[in-house]
């Protein structure tokens, strides 16, 4: 396997891989566009995969092939075509950011972090590398920190029981609560009761 250009496109020639129908086998690994320019390939198919995030390539100078992460596609022999630059190409924090905005939006579910990067488009493993390069948190200590921000104007501003903020901040019972409470606060869910 060789790498290509800016590290964002690996390709593999057929012949490499024992495959001689295939004459080029690209794997995006980033949501950008395979770097060549207007090309074909004479007599062999050219495989595309793209791992994350999303990839545009226009055919024969009309028609747009939209792939997303997961996704593959092959081109026939002689097909002229190019990928584009994705200008939905997201950066890490604009992951973050809509990462963060999904959780607020969802704080009453019981949310996993997995919902977020299927939300995302993106792996697991990825979006934690974001969030921990961009916040210095884990996403699932940044989002039980959201949910123990909300319990608390919760528990400040209502006279709720326990067993109800739990369930409107996603925490599940007071028993959880209570715990996760004393983990991030120092303090008991009451000690921000009419304060």
């Amino acid at each position: 396997m060789r790498l290509n250009g800016s590290q964002q496109h690996y390709s593999i020639h057929g012949n490499e891989i024992g495959l001689a129908s295939v004459n080029h086998f690209g794997v995006n690994i980033f949501p950008q566009a395979d770097p060549l320019g207007w090309h074909r390939h004479e007599g062999s198919l050219e495989f595309v995969f793209i791992c994350e995030g999303s990839a545009t390539y226009e055919l024969n100078d009309q028609y747009q092939l939209n792939l997303h992460g997961g996704e593959f596609s092959y081109l026939p022999p002689g097909m002229l075509h190019r990928a584009l630059e994705n200008p939905k190409a997201r950066t890490s924090n604009d992951y973050v950011r809509a990462a963060v905005n999904y959780m607020q939006e969802h704080l009453t579910e019981p949310l996993e972090v997995t919902d977020v990067a299927v939300y995302l488009d993106i792996s697991t493993s990825r979006l934690y590398a974001m969030f921990k390069e961009s916040t210095g948190l884990t996403p699932n200590d940044y989002l039980l920190r959201l949910r123990v921000s909300r319990a608390k104007k919760l528990i400040a501003e209502t006279g709720d029981s326990l067993s109800a903020i739990a369930e409107k901040t996603g925490l599940g019972s007071s028993q959880y609560l209570c715990r996760v409470f004393r983990k991030y606060t120092g303090h008991r869910p009451s000690h921000y009761r009419n304060t």
